[in-house]
């Protein structure tokens, strides 16, 4: 059987759980603007309902952005590693791909008080 401390210690965790269910959501919200930023300057907000493909020209050249099915990503970059292509779509609030060679930042913007995780320079 459970004893008075397991007791409290599964309620606590079960309240915890129910506090955190608005901020999991917040984070999960479908975006409904992407931002193009080159250098930490925006240079296009463009909405996620219609369907595009921009080139932007960053430090070593051309980067493609796809917007389609209100969401968002990079599909080709001069960058040697591609990682910012393998990030895949991004579509919620708060998502953001990153061609860090290239300084071309794509996201969506959220109601995240303390804005980016990091910033790589």
């Amino acid at each position: 059987m459970f004893t008075k401390g397991d007791k409290f210690l599964i309620a606590l965790f079960l309240l915890l759980n129910l506090i955190s269910i608005p901020l999991i959501v917040s984070f999960h919200t479908k975006g409904e603007t992407l931002l193009i930023e080159i250098d930490n300057q925006e240079l296009y907000r463009l909405p996620l309902s219609i369907e595009r493909v921009i080139h932007v020209k960053g430090r070593l050249g051309i980067t493609e952005i796809e917007i389609r099915d209100g969401r968002a990503r990079i599909t080709r970059s001069p960058c040697q590693n591609k990682i910012c292509v393998r990030m895949g779509w991004i579509s919620y609030r708060n998502g953001i791909s990153v061609c860090v060679p290239n300084r071309v930042v794509a996201r969506i913007p959220g109601d995240n008080r303390s804005g980016y995780d990091a910033i790589v320079r």
